[in-house]
């Protein structure tokens, strides 16, 4: 067990680089605009999506679940490797056709095709590694109550905390003193360096159980929920969180000045934040995990955290500016930038780790309700269901970073879309509830309703705004013109 948690956090760490190594490239290819950052978001997130579906039907078969793991890091690994020189070639030929198109849906669709050209292939490897490791966690568990949600938390936890710290390093460190094509090749021979251990560690491996995880006496199992619903709760916490990704992102691009510290600040608090709330639901008691109101309080927290924390943070931003915590007298640095740097992570962390802790638990609560068969009687693995819950949460997450920037900020602007995603978490999380008609139920849903009301009026009016006279200065309180677009405010 400990070497598979090795092997998924060292695979979360490269899966990190990888994403923002292709972000940076896709970008002096395709350009910043919001169609080429969506046309790229469209093209990885849909591969992963695709990856995970696939492999959740194929993740038991051989029974040698370590072995497909293996093989699958070993082939993202050399794949990955071509992407710098896709990238260089795809600049000379995707520039003429983006002429020819001009601006609008025509452009998008030919960056979304130079963009699916380029990582669709390793993107649908990256999406298929986390449904193997979850049947890899699955046979090596004990029995127990909710076998399937304690391997898909712990295996999720691992997975998300590599991923941060890929963050860290790639976007503060690796790319300003290695550049693009040497990270990309670093996080290459990582992810093939974990193949080769995970295929030599499937020799040894002997799985605790092979067959699928069932109901277990001893302890509480979390009821099947219809797989439909399921499914649309994932897909809702995907759009969700990264709706609110793109919000954060465009607050701190405000109050940073800085786009890849405040894309880099807001990824890693998002991905710490994911790791602690699988952690916490894999620590969790069996009766908490396995309880009714588990879910719909997740939802419910993950929108009334998130305004709860933004009014904060923005407040205190307000007064203060960015110590927010009063701890730069505290700090040893010497050097600003490298203060600034600090209270920029401190000030991200308070703003997005509380909501993205429920959000962190709300996957592996789900992998566990999904029903341990399908439609047609067959039995389904943890591997088989986590691949097709994370199939529509990778659509929802699609979807947010599409909805958000192109249509809600242009309509409602930055607050404004941090209020309707959140409203959307909470309104999801009532409507799950709202299935169980009872006198009870209906009075937790009116409390979540008066929560999302009462959060979402503590956010100070015309925040983003403010929040900029703050950072210019008093000299310029008043503007000629303010407005939210799609790709910037100006």
């Amino acid at each position: 067990r400990w070497v598979t948690g090795a092997l998924c956090f060292a695979s979360g760490v490269a899966g990190l680089t990888y994403e923002v190594v292709w972000h940076r490239l896709l970008a002096v290819v395709l350009g910043n605009a919001s169609f080429a950052t969506a046309a790229v978001l469209a093209a990885v997130m849909g591969g992963m999506g695709l990856g995970a579906l696939w492999i959740g039907r194929r993740a038991d078969r051989g029974g040698r679940p370590l072995r497909l793991y293996g093989l699958l890091e070993v082939c993202l690994g050399l794949v990955a490797l071509g992407v710098p020189t896709l990238a260089t070639a795809a600049s000379d030929l995707s520039l003429p056709l983006l002429v020819v198109a001009g601006p609008g849906w025509g452009s998008f669709a030919i960056r979304f095709a130079v963009a699916g050209a380029i990582v669709l292939a390793p993107a649908f490897l990256l999406g298929a590694t986390l449904p193997a490791l979850a049947r890899v966690a699955e046979v090596a568990a004990a029995s127990g109550a909710d076998r399937v949600g304690r391997s898909v938390g712990t295996i999720y936890a691992l997975n998300t905390a590599g991923a941060a710290l890929g963050c860290v390093l790639t976007g503060y460190f690796l790319l300003g003193e290695w550049g693009v094509r040497a990270t990309s090749l670093a996080a290459a021979m990582v992810d093939i360096s974990v193949g080769g251990l995970a295929l030599l560690a499937s020799v040894f491996f002997r799985p605790a159980s092979t067959e699928p995880a069932t109901p277990e006496a001893g302890g509480a199992e979390p009821a099947p929920v219809p797989a439909r619903v399921v499914l649309a709760l994932a897909f809702s916490a995907g759009l969700v969180v990264l709706g609110l990704e793109t919000v954060w992102t465009r607050f701190f691009l405000i109050v940073f000045g800085h786009d890849v510290h405040a894309f880099s600040a807001m990824l890693a608090s998002v991905l710490i934040g994911l790791a602690l709330g699988s952690a916490s639901y894999r620590a969790a008691p069996s009766r908490v995990r396995a309880h009714a109101l588990l879910v719909p309080v997740l939802f419910a927290s993950l929108g009334v955290l998130a305004l709860v924390a933004l009014a904060s943070v923005g407040r205190r931003y307000l007064d203060v500016g960015l110590d927010v915590l009063a701890v730069d007298a505290a700090l040893s640095l010497t050097r600003s930038e490298d203060r600034g740097l600090v209270l920029q992570g401190l000030f991200a962390a308070l703003t997005i780790v509380p909501p993205a802790i429920a959000a962190g638990a709300i996957f592996p609560a789900l992998c566990a309700r999904h029903p341990s068969s399908g439609a047609d009687g067959r039995s389904l693995t943890g591997g088989q269901r986590t691949g097709r819950v994370l199939a529509a949460n990778t659509l929802g997450t699609l979807a947010g970073p599409l909805l958000t920037p192109l249509v809600l900020v242009p309509l409602v602007g930055l607050q404004g879309a941090a209020v309707m995603l959140a409203a959307v978490a909470v309104l999801v999380g009532g409507a799950t509830l709202a299935r169980r008609d009872s006198v009870a139920t209906r009075a937790i849903v009116a409390g979540l309703m008066v929560a999302l009301v009462v959060s979402a009026g503590l956010v100070p009016g015309q925040l983003a705004q403010r929040v900029l006279a703050r950072k210019i200065g008093p000299a310029h309180l008043r503007f000629a013109l303010y407005r939210e677009g799609r790709s910037a405010t100006v």
